[in-house]
C-alpha cells in the first residue's frame, strides 16, 4: 500500500484531489506519496495521522466544504459562512 492510499483510507468520504493530498504529505515529511506505507513503523502512522488531521482541519474551517444533512424530522443545513476558524494548540 502507499502512503496516498493509506491517506485515503483514513479520509474516507473527504473528496480532495490527490495533488491536494500529497501536500498533506509533503508537509508531514513524505515527499513521494507512492512509495510503499510501512505498516509496522509507528512513525510512518503519525505522519498519516497528522496528515488525516490536517485535512479534517482544512475542512472544518471551510463550511461550504460541509453537507447539509436531513432525517425524519431533523436537518443540519446552511452553516455560517463565517465562522471563526478553528484554532490549534499544543
Amino acid at each position: 500500500m502507499k502512503y496516498i492510499e493509506r491517506l485515503q483510507l483514513e479520509t474516507k468520504g473527504i473528496t480532495f484531489s490527490p495533488n491536494e493530498l500529497s501536500i498533506s504529505l509533503a508537509e508531514e515529511g513524505i515527499t513521494n506519496p507512492a512509495t510503499e506505507y510501512g505498516v509496522s513503523s509507528i512513525g510512518d502512522k503519525r505522519k498519516i495521522y497528522s496528515a488525516a488531521l490536517s485535512i479534517l482541519n482544512s475542512v472544518a474551517n471551510n463550511p461550504l466544504l460541509m453537507k447539509s444533512y436531513k432525517e425524519d424530522d431533523i436537518s443540519v443545513s446552511d452553516f455560517k459562512p463565517n465562522q471563526s476558524r478553528i484554532e490549534l494548540t499544543n
